[in-house]
């Protein structure tokens, strides 16, 4: 077939793109944290350099998280900041030597932690649980010493979630307790058995001043769930010192697990 020259067209090729990435060429020693190391890297163009700029994060294998301090086409100049030296230093402890070969690329900056964090500082849970005596009086269902270190901060939060089954048709006075202090009181007293759940907030206002939130929620026999009530009040323990929480309950007439606590799992919210 005969060439159509007049539509032909002939096409430039593109420039050649260069590498974002590029790999070690010897060893080096893991800096402490906010230290310089400068770093051997190979020579993939004239541009190797480039794309690693100052202040940029990168991420060299086996090595962790580090910012571009300065760059030439053969070396970085890099140090890890205090929010890498965890994961770092579980891949490499400081002083101790990152092989050569390793690959080395871009990578995103480290969000800043959540100031809202939760963690579970104490965990209480049994099928059996622990119930009231038979004898008329009050007994300790569950208890937990709050440490001084657990509401050091304003606004420092502990959440409280209880679980406990309620039996028989008898009153008994249940009692929240900090430091020795009644903080709150309730009564349990009905025909049907019961099962009942308490989510309790402890907020920290000051070293001497806390506010708490009780809701309370039940479920009788045939899985009919109800939420009770949700309430609120105050105590004034000092919290530079270790403080005793307490569940009670307090049988008012003869007869064993009329209250049997079945969960109690605290976690601390930071402010």
């Amino acid at each position: 077939m005969a060439c159509d020259c007049q539509n032909s067209s002939t096409l430039t090729t593109g420039i050649n793109g260069y590498n974002a990435f590029t790999v070690t060429t010897a060893s080096y020693t893991q800096p402490a944290v906010n230290t310089n190391v400068t770093i051997s890297v190979s020579n993939n163009s004239q541009y190797t350099g480039v794309w690693a700029v100052a202040g940029q994060t990168i991420y060299i294998d086996n090595g962790g998280y580090y910012i571009v301090v300065s760059s030439t086409a053969t070396s970085l100049v890099v140090k890890y900041e205090s929010d890498y030296a965890t994961f770092n230093q579980a891949l490499t402890a400081s002083a101790s030597t990152v092989a050569t070969n390793k690959k080395v690329s871009p990578a995103g900056k480290k969000g800043t932690d959540s100031s809202n964090t939760a963690s579970i500082i104490y965990a209480y849970n049994n099928l059996t649980g622990v119930g009231n005596s038979a004898a008329v009086g009050e007994d300790t269902l569950g208890s937990y010493t709050i440490l001084a270190s657990e509401l050091d901060v304003n606004n420092d939060e502990l959440d409280f979630y209880i679980f406990y089954d309620y039996f028989e048709n008898e009153r008994v006075t249940i009692r929240l307790k900090l430091g020795g202090s009644t903080i709150y009181t309730y009564n349990e007293v009905g025909a049907l058995d019961t099962n009942n759940t308490l989510k309790i907030k402890v907020a920290r206002i000051s070293n001497t001043s806390q506010i708490w939130t009780i809701e309370k929620f039940s479920s009788d026999l045939t899985k009919i769930s109800s939420y009770l009530f949700v309430d609120d009040t105050s105590s004034a323990a000092t919290l530079s010192n270790a403080n005793l929480f307490e569940i009670t309950a307090d049988n008012l007439s003869l007869g064993a697990n009329q209250v049997v606590l079945k969960k109690l799992v605290i976690k601390k919210d930071n402010a």
